[in-house]
């Protein structure tokens, strides 16, 4: 029982450390990134948001989580309602994921007028995504050690009591 709760923990660790693996190899930008100029709109699949933004030669749809977990949202339902139909600029890559799978990530927008997402934005937001997923995961593998720790000295104890 108690190797195969051990091995439970090594394995949960295991996956959270290529969550956050992902995340800081998606979190890596390439030295020029992508350009799309068009008409946004909003695209929603089950909790997932996406933003497209169209044009004549077709769409770019853009996410904002980073590596394979994560919320998608971008913008507030406000910030959302207020930019759909206009045109915008936006700045993005292309963002791998595990299994091949690749992404475009939001990394700027503005509609000629203002900024609504700069890259100094998006990139806080990364870091506090990653520092999360690091936190969040650690958090759960130390309270499953703790408790197999104190699974392992009440059995001790209680083979103590019985062989005494």
């Amino acid at each position: 029982m108690r190797k195969r709760y051990l091995i439970v923990i090594f394995v949960i660790f295991a996956i959270e450390c290529l969550v956050v693996v992902d995340k800081l190899i998606s979190s890596t930008w390439p030295e020029q990134l992508e350009v799309a100029v068009g008409t946004f709109s909003v695209k929603t699949g089950g909790r997932d948001e996406y933003l497209s933004i169209s044009n004549e030669q077709g769409a770019v749809v853009l996410s904002c989580s980073l590596g394979m977990s994560g919320s998608t949202r971008c913008f507030s339902q406000e910030q959302l309602q207020a930019l759909t139909g206009r045109r915008v600029t936006a700045h993005w890559y292309r963002q791998s994921v595990y299994g091949g799978i690749r992404r475009n990530k939001l990394v700027a927008l503005d509609d000629g007028e203002k900024i609504i997402r700069d890259p100094e934005r998006t990139k806080s937001l990364d870091r506090s995504k990653i520092k999360n997923s690091a936190i969040v995961g650690g958090v759960v593998v130390g309270v499953m050690f703790i408790v197999w720790g104190v699974f392992v000295l009440r059995v001790r104890s209680q083979h103590d009591v019985t062989h005494s």
